[in-house]
């Protein structure tokens, strides 16, 4: 779920999720119905793994703002949308719900997701490059197959494995 605004992640973590040979499905968020749409399950259910990938402040996703006279009436009109609004609309079940957006590890918001999910989140503020760098370590650590070729330093003509843990 791309929510906008954070330069290429979504299409680094697509890249290289594709990689390891997972089908990715992007779902660009450019109002806050667009994001009820999806955690309802409006736009698909056939996955196992959610990521969203935007910002968050105050425990709350950031959603697009938009101009007063074109918000649905059901539409929150507060850039923050906060635990409340998530269960009013979550429906998805039995999913991994990663979010990489900073604060959205709250209490309230990780009692929302986790009832009916597993859910990964900062419940701090991140580096930039973090969130990429986790995701890619939890799919890598998470394949089906965990038998790897180690990687070699070599030096001299010594080679000498690299400590990939």
């Amino acid at each position: 779920v791309d929510m906008r605004d954070t330069g290429n992640e979504m299409e680094a973590i697509r890249q290289t999720l594709e990689c390891f040979d997972h089908t990715v499905m992007k779902v660009a968020v450019g109002r806050p119905r667009h994001f009820m749409e999806v955690l309802r399950g409006d736009r698909g259910t056939d996955f196992d793994v959610m990521i969203i990938s935007g910002h968050g402040d105050e425990g709350a996703f950031l959603v697009p703002e938009l101009v007063a006279e074109i918000y649905e009436p059901d539409e929150p009109r507060d850039r923050l949308f906060r635990a409340d609004e998530v269960r009013k609309c979550l429906k998805l079940e039995n999913k991994i719900i990663m979010s990489l957006c900073c604060t959205t590890g709250s209490k309230e918001m990780a009692e929302v997701f986790s009832e009916k999910n597993e859910y990964y989140a900062y419940k701090g503020y991140v580096d930039g490059d973090q969130p990429l760098k986790d995701v890619v370590d939890w799919f890598y650590r998470h394949r089906e197959f965990n038998e790897t070729e180690p990687w070699l330093h070599f030096k001299n003509g010594v080679a000498e494995v690299v400590d990939q843990a």
